[in-house]
């Protein structure tokens, strides 16, 4: 491990969600006078960062001469592939009827976590399906295949699992308490997804889906026939 590795986990997890928690009253007070120009601007901008935070993981991962398979860059395969794909499709179903309750919550006890996030167009939610096939695939790069990576150094596995799942659901703390209390086992289901099978493609397929199934209700929910 090298100090570059402490700065870039500092960033991701630590200085990236101090900014979304600190600047979400913001959002807020700016969606209320431009809601729909807000959100587009809002996914555009997380996708940007995203990715280019995901980029100089992958830069500095493959200058430092380390392989991508060590970073869950493999493809699924064998048993773990099939058990693994199982998985995903069980808990996407399980994923629907949990966002139809929440959101049926929502319209009558104001219960769910961030419903201004959701969009309400067809134009949000193609920009919105984009961020969450994003957040699927570089999320899963950052919080599973480095950070467990970067924890295992100093403990073991099950160590490493079960804190950068805390360290992913407090990440979106702007969310609100119940969101960490629910993040928090989702994060275990794509930190064990990714260990069983070595590969980052299972949970990255269900976390763009889960992102993307919340995107689509949402709009149904909230945004009507816009």
């Amino acid at each position: 491990m090298e100090w570059f590795d402490h700065l870039l986990v500092f960033v991701f997890a630590v200085i990236a969600p101090y900014h979304g928690w600190r600047n979400y009253p913001k959002f807020l007070d700016m969606v209320k006078r431009d809601p729909a120009a807000t959100r587009r601007g809002l996914y555009l901008g997380n996708v940007a960062a995203l990715w280019v935070i995901t980029f100089l993981v992958m830069g500095v991962w493959l200058a430092a001469g380390r392989p991508p398979a060590d970073l869950g860059l493999t493809p699924l395969t064998g048993l773990p592939a099939v058990i693994s794909l199982a998985l995903v499709l069980i808990i996407i179903t399980i994923a629907v009827v949990f966002y139809q309750t929440v959101m049926r919550l929502d319209q009558k006890y104001n219960w769910t976590f961030v419903p201004e996030l959701l969009p309400r167009s067809k134009q949000e939610l193609n920009l919105f399906l984009v961020l969450s096939a994003t957040a699927g695939i570089t999320e899963e790069i950052l919080f599973r295949g480095y950070l467990i990576w970067y924890l295992s150094q100093f403990g073991n596995v099950v160590f490493a699992v079960i804190l950068s799942s805390l360290i992913f659901a407090v990440a979106h703390a702007y969310q609100g308490a119940k969101a960490i209390a629910v993040i928090f086992p989702v994060g275990l289901l794509f930190a064990f997804l990714y260990v069983y099978s070595g590969s980052l493609l299972a949970p990255m397929m269900l976390h763009a889906a889960i992102n993307s199934y919340a995107g689509i209700y949402g709009r149904k929910v909230y945004g009507g026939n816009t």
